[in-house]
């Protein structure tokens, strides 16, 4: 895949954003396999990850090895961009068991992920050599590093997406051990989010 060039991008415009990121843990299993095993198998996980987030009306950001990096625009009907980005996480956890099914059927290793997602700003930036876009900002480096945290089957926020929901009466929140380092130097504090 070719790298992007900075050259090509310019800024266009702020803006708030759920973004979150599903990633395989004990990727040792991944280096086990052949090349042709591993690309099945990666295929697997990231196509119904990806169907996943289309269906609570997402996007994916990235698709790279064993994570997939998805995001909610919330410029517009916002409570109904949180609660999505939530419902899409557990979609995801709880299809664990269905991926292990289909995995086996295809005499492929089961596989254990888990989630993190948070809220926050964005700077938007815009190819000027096509219609493609990319985010750059704190909060996806700060989703991205929340998932070195998150066990198997454990969906973890940061505590800016923690503020915002933590009022919803279906999901419990209990805070990880494990904080962050945010680029100012304070602590940045993380939360396993449970339904009820």
């Amino acid at each position: 895949m070719k790298e992007k060039n900075v050259d090509d991008y310019v800024l266009d415009s702020l803006d708030n954003f759920c973004v979150g990121v599903v990633d395989v843990k004990l990727d040792f299993l991944f280096r086990r396999e052949s090349q042709e095993r591993f690309e099945k198998l990666n295929n697997f996980f990231q196509n119904s990850m990806e169907k996943i987030v289309t269906q609570f009306n997402g996007n994916v950001l990235s698709k790279v090895g064993n994570e997939v990096m998805f995001y909610f625009n919330s410029k517009n009907l916002q409570e109904k961009i949180f609660k999505n980005c939530l419902e899409c996480g557990f979609t995801m956890i709880n299809f664990n068991e269905s991926l292990r099914t289909i995995l086996k059927q295809e005499d492929l290793p089961t596989l254990n992920y888990g989630v993190s997602a948070d809220y926050g700003t964005l700077e938007i930036w815009k190819s000027q050599n096509s219609s493609g876009s990319t985010l750059v900002g704190e909060t996806l480096n700060l989703c991205y590093k929340m998932s070195r945290f998150n066990n198997p089957k454990e969906f973890v926020i940061g505590e800016k997406f923690f503020q915002i929901v933590k009022d919803y009466p279906d999901f419990q929140f209990s805070q990880k051990k494990e904080t962050l380092e945010k680029k100012d130097g304070s602590k940045y504090s993380l939360l396993q989010i449970t339904q009820k």
